[in-house]
């Protein structure tokens, strides 16, 4: 029996032992697992703080783009106040211009005129003496203006090629709506800049010429009065590609500059015929013509037997100015 016993309590202690050894080994494995957790946890935690961070920083780049566009907006609206001003002014001295400009051209067409009226005045108290009759295609020999700015004249035919070529694709279907019309607008605003550089340019080359001195004052004043409409339609120009503007505002700037652009040409077209006019006389009086007339408005028919053309002549006496 006491060796019964003493066999009981040594598997009872094997037992023990065993259980025992079990048990440190689970909790160690739950000691590793509490571990593991513990660094995962400190990990999600630093990840949110990374997230809160990045948020934080997204919404404070948020709220100073937001500032900075405002900023914009506001800059551009006292920009074209103050240019609204400036265009209005140019508007104004155009207008003086124009009406101080009047009078000296008709009087210069009178005086470049007049050898011409006198001799068609002695030819009538001669009728036996047959008038010597030329023609003038002035809108032919504008163009020789037109040609000293080349360059820039290719630039303006360059944009409306480019606009052409908008519509195309956008009937083709491989622009969306969206585009076709931002682009249109941006093209619109450019071919305006390019015909407004085209006079801007021709001008400079007439003040440029001794040949235009005796316009070269009034030159230079339409040339200062034109500075304010440059200076808009560079703003316009930049904010149009910005896309900071709306469709209504764009188009209210986009008019107001078209506007002051027509008056400016105008009164270039003005100075021009005045040039053209003594060209033309320059040529009759060399060649003996007794009469020039022009073709637009004025002449029906002619006997290309009787009437010389002189288009030719008077483009060739006005690129000589250039």
């Amino acid at each position: 029996m006491r060796i019964a016993g003493v066999i009981i309590s040594l598997i009872a202690l094997v037992a023990a032992g065993l259980l025992f050894a079990g048990y440190e080994s689970a909790k160690n494995r739950v000691a590793k697992l509490e571990e593991q957790t513990s660094s995962q946890q400190q990990q999600i935690a630093a990840l949110q703080l990374q997230l809160e961070q990045a948020h934080e920083d997204f919404l404070a780049q948020g709220a100073e783009l937001e500032f900075k566009l405002h900023e914009i907006r506001e800059n551009s609206v006292a920009q074209t106040a103050g240019l609204e001003v400036q265009i209005e002014q140019a508007r104004e001295g155009y207008l003086a211009l124009g009406t101080e400009l009047e009078p000296r051209i008709e009087g210069l067409l009178n005086n470049e005129m007049q050898p011409l009226k006198d001799r068609v005045a002695n030819l009538e108290t001669k009728p036996t003496h047959p008038l010597n009759i030329a023609y003038l295609n002035a809108e032919e020999a504008f163009t020789v203006f037109t040609d000293a700015v080349q360059d820039l004249r290719q630039k303006a035919l360059d944009k409306q090629k480019e606009k052409l070529e908008l519509q195309q694709q956008y009937l083709a279907g491989t622009v969306s709506k969206e585009e076709y019309e931002s682009r249109q607008t941006e093209l619109e605003v450019e071919i305006l800049q390019a015909q407004l550089n085209i006079d801007i340019g021709t001008i400079d080359r007439m003040i440029a010429s001794a040949e235009f001195a005796d316009i070269r004052h009034d030159l230079e004043r339409l040339r200062e009065e034109a500075q304010p409409v440059i200076d808009m339609m560079r703003n316009l120009v930049s904010t149009v590609r910005v896309g900071v503007l709306d469709p209504q505002e764009t188009e209210t700037r986009h008019t107001q500059v078209k506007n002051a652009f027509t008056q400016l040409d105008q009164l270039l077209t003005q100075a021009a015929t005045a040039k053209i006019v003594q060209a033309a006389e320059t040529i009759a009086v060399r060649n003996g013509y007794d009469l020039v007339l022009r073709t637009k408005n004025v002449i029906i028919y002619r006997n290309t037997a009787k009437l010389v053309d002189i288009t030719d002549e008077v483009k060739a006496e006005l690129a000589a100015y250039f």
